[in-house]
């Protein structure tokens, strides 16, 4: 079994159990500035409860001239929303639905 480094925990899946050795969550709306819409699609993703941790949503985000597929981890009765952008996750709020003009294409 695999150690962490930092703290001596064990690795589950590659990456420790212990939350301070995690990297910090980092959140869209903090970083650049994007445009979210409504593209329905057929999820996948999701196992037969509807759980998931890379569930297709129907939401897409516009980050410069590029458009992402905003995706949902669901293990519980709450889902986080995210996007693949330059290679990292990173998460959405509630507020970057709401808050701004989600509009049908």
């Amino acid at each position: 079994m695999a150690i962490c480094t930092k703290c001596g925990q064990d690795l589950v899946d590659g990456e420790c159990v212990n939350w301070k050795c995690r990297p910090p969550i980092k959140y869209l709306h903090d970083t650049t500035s994007f445009k979210v819409r409504e593209r329905p699609c057929k999820p996948h993703g999701q196992n037969a409860q509807g759980y998931g941790g890379k569930i297709s949503t129907g939401y897409i985000i516009q980050i410069g001239s590029r458009w992402h597929r905003v995706y949902a981890t669901c293990y519980s009765n709450a889902a986080s929303h995210w996007v693949m952008y330059r290679g990292e996750q990173w998460y959405l709020t509630e507020s970057d639905f709401f808050e701004r003009d989600v509009c049908k294409k």
